[in-house]
């Protein structure tokens, strides 16, 4: 009896050790550093990288709002989202190689916001004048617009506010929040980029998701 007995207690020893030595690199995160092309990376639990957010926690990934998985890379749909700001972050220097104005003045800028489908903007932003294409120019949503169907269609149109008729700067920024097809939200905040002959526009979305 007292041979089984010190030989479990050998084997408890040495499961133990072994244990131990396996997560000998660990912090008290659980995390796992690794160097990859450079950059120190936290395995979590020596397994995993925790993505969108996600923080190592005795071993596991905590996720935020909104993800979860063993690496938090899974998205929760959202129940609705605002949309408070809008930035223009650049957008094309010229109208076909001309000035935007007659007088050579820089374009007076403001965007329009459709939802669902085209027809009378849902949303239309003050205007900034003689605006610098390589200029960001935020613009404040008050309120904010609200959407319950996270999955309708957003469109953005920038615009130059030419007396009597507005020239219409981009080609109409189109995409929505929520993707079914993979599961998949847009980033907070999400950018729009159009490109044509080298040049782009570039508008950033300020949105929050509810849950």
């Amino acid at each position: 009896m007292k041979k089984i007995f010190t030989l479990f207690t050998l084997t408890l020893l040495i499961v133990c050790c072994t244990k131990k030595d396996s997560n000998s690199n660990a912090d008290e995160s659980g995390c796992v550093y690794k160097t990859i092309d450079g950059q120190r990376i936290c395995y979590c639990g020596g397994t995993v990288v925790c993505q969108n957010g996600g923080e190592c926690n005795d071993g596991t990934c905590d996720c935020p709002e909104g993800f979860y998985g063993e690496a938090c890379e899974l998205h929760i749909k959202p129940d609705s989202l605002t949309i408070s700001k809008l930035t223009v972050n650049r957008f094309y220097p010229t109208n076909n190689g001309l000035p935007w104005d007659p007088d050579s003045s820089g374009a007076d800028i403001y965007i329009t916001v459709h939802i669902g489908s085209f027809g009378l903007p849902y949303h239309t932003t003050d205007t900034v004048s003689d605006a610098d294409p390589n200029t960001e120019y935020e613009f404040d949503i008050n309120p904010p617009i609200t959407l319950r169907d996270v999955e309708a269609s957003i469109r953005l149109q920038l615009f130059d506010a030419d007396p009597g008729s507005p020239q219409r700067i981009d080609e109409s920024l189109g995409t929505k929040a929520w993707f079914s097809d993979n599961n998949i939200r847009q980033p907070d905040p999400w950018t729009y980029e159009w490109y044509e002959n080298g040049e782009r526009i570039v508008i950033t979305v300020g949105v929050k998701y509810y849950y």
